[in-house]
């Protein structure tokens, strides 16, 4: 069990088949195992934005750990051909550092999940979600334009030679 936000709680449970993650206002996802298959089951107060959040975070970290992988709460930028994860809790400023990075030259690998695969005794940072989200002022401090919908965090818009595409060691 684990706080979301506010009163909103999430919770996970493991069977043989399956792993489901339960959230208190989006629902309830379903990963399983042998069919790599992701379903839901709506909850009471499914908004886009929450949904989103839920899947593109902890719902697919899940996915990746029933295939085998590790995953990390983090962000994680390539410097010189080799990936730096920007590990912490909630706020700690994980996708405003690496944000910060990519302005000085870095590529985005991922932002909030990092998954991790093994390979041969070496670790691999694989590409995940393209876009990272900062609060509006952290943004504007970087000079750069955030588009939101005026829930949580705002998007910002990166150029295809700031994210990273190729899993990195």
């Amino acid at each position: 069990i684990d706080s979301v936000y506010g009163d909103v709680h999430v919770r996970t449970y493991a069977s043989e088949t399956t792993l489901r993650i339960a959230f208190d206002d989006t629902g309830v996802f379903d990963v399983s195992r042998a069919r790599r298959e992701i379903v839901w089951y709506p909850g009471p107060f499914p908004t886009e934005a929450a949904v989103r959040a839920d899947i593109l975070g902890r719902v697919m970290a899940l996915a990746a750990h029933a295939d085998g992988h590790l995953t990390l709460h983090a962000s994680a930028v390539s410097i010189a051909g080799r990936a730096v994860a920007v590990v912490g809790p909630k706020h700690a400023g994980k996708s405003t550092l690496a944000l910060a990075l990519v302005r000085k030259g870095a590529r985005l690998i991922t932002d909030d999940t990092l998954v991790v695969r093994l390979q041969a005794g070496a670790a691999w940072a694989a590409p995940g979600v393209q876009r990272i989200r900062v609060w509006d002022d952290a943004a504007r401090a970087l000079g750069l334009f955030v588009s939101g919908s005026g829930e949580g965090k705002p998007a910002v818009t990166l150029a295809p030679n700031e994210r990273e595409t190729a899993p990195l060691p």
